[in-house]
């Protein structure tokens, strides 16, 4: 998982078991203060923009608010194709990279469809319901299956400093939800 911060998903997952689960956060303080509480976990240091593991290390690699994290600093537009670059990289072929966001399709695709990373892009939208800590039932409100339709670099918003993509109005802004986008390899 990148950029875990201090999650339970990964604890959660474990407890599901998935239990070969290598989580890495940027900051220091966070990640041993989850080595401390879940010592059965890995977690490393590392910055998501430049990771240090091997080509094709990974079948899965899971984001839950990373990216909408980065797109909310300075550089985010670059510091967004670093990460999907580095994990276009880092996955197998046929491995999979979750998004899990309030990212609607029009403010995430154009990082995601890009051909270099070569990836197959689904995109879900699942109610928005847990409450109070309790779990609800996945209701899945829609699901699209992109077409192999890239977007090239001139195609990436050019948002000044002082904007934010969040707010800006568009044709998906009916759609409201968790929207979670499985990009598959195609890599062979």
């Amino acid at each position: 998982m990148i950029g875990c911060g201090n999650s339970n998903m990964s604890d959660d997952m474990y407890k599901d078991g998935y239990t070969d689960i290598t989580n890495i956060d940027i900051s220091s303080v966070v990640v041993k203060q989850m080595q401390e509480q879940q010592p059965y976990l890995k977690f490393l240091c590392m910055d998501a923009t430049q990771m240090s593991f091997e080509n094709n290390s990974f079948n899965y690699v899971l984001d839950k608010g990373t990216i909408d994290a980065i797109l909310c600093g300075e550089n985010s537009i670059q510091n967004v194709r670093k990460v999907c670059a580095e994990v276009s990289r880092v996955l197998k072929p046929k491995g999979v990279f979750f998004v899990i966001t309030y990212g609607k399709p029009r403010t995430r695709l154009v990082y995601f469809k890009k051909r270099e990373y070569q990836w197959k892009v689904d995109t879900y939208i699942i109610e928005k319901g847990a409450s109070a800590g309790k779990p609800s039932p996945v209701r899945f409100l829609a699901h699209y299956s992109q077409p192999n339709q890239y977007f090239d670099s001139q195609d990436l918003p050019d948002y000044s400093p002082n904007s934010s993509i969040e707010n800006d109005e568009g044709p998906d802004d009916e759609l409201n939800g968790h929207f979670i986008y499985v990009m598959t390899s195609l890599k062979s």
